[in-house]
């Protein structure tokens, strides 16, 4: 995906996250385009690495800058939340995004909707893990071991809500796409 892609990409992202009743913070944004690619695989080209809250991504975050130090991204604040994302005065120079794309970024945030930080930390750790630890995706006790053994700030009820809220998404795409066909 080139540069102009990738951003009108990121600023679609932003528009179904706030369309969906999201927060749409930095980490809002983080977690929407991280399980875009692990779990629609439409990858818009960040590299993620685990971080303090889960999947993070360098490049991402100095893309959102980026776009909002040139006008295409802006924020307001809340004195108890911190920035709130939506789109710029200058986005409409900014491109054309796939159908396929605005399609799943639209599927993955109305999953994510109103959940708060520490629910995206759950759930997009859960599906690192699942990616990156091999043998984590055997059984709900080996995930749930993994998302403990690297975030042992969340209960054993967080984490389990966030497999719940993973298997409730992945069976609601399972019957559109069987609806569909």
């Amino acid at each position: 995906m080139n540069a102009q892609s990738g951003s009108a990409a990121l600023l679609q992202v932003v528009k179904s996250l706030r369309r969906a009743g999201s927060w749409t913070g930095k980490t809002h944004i983080q977690k929407c385009v991280f399980l875009l690619k692990e779990l629609c695989g439409v990858d818009l080209g960040y590299a993620y690495t685990l971080y303090k809250h889960g999947p993070y991504s360098f490049d991402l975050d100095a893309e959102i800058e980026r776009l909002r130090i040139i006008g295409t991204l802006d924020y307001e604040i809340a004195p108890q939340y911190g920035p709130r994302y939506k789109i710029g005065a200058a986005s409409a120079t900014n491109g054309f995004v796939d159908a396929k794309v605005a399609a799943a970024a639209d599927e993955v945030a109305e999953f994510l909707g109103e959940k708060n930080v520490q629910d995206l930390e759950c759930i997009s750790t859960l599906v690192w893990c699942a990616r990156n630890r091999p043998g984590a995706s055997a059984s709900q006790e080996v995930l749930t071991s993994c998302v403990k053994e690297l975030k042992p700030h969340l209960s054993d009820t967080d984490v389990f809500r966030g497999l719940l809220a993973l298997r409730a998404y992945k069976d609601a795409l399972k019957l559109r796409y069987e609806a569909a066909a």
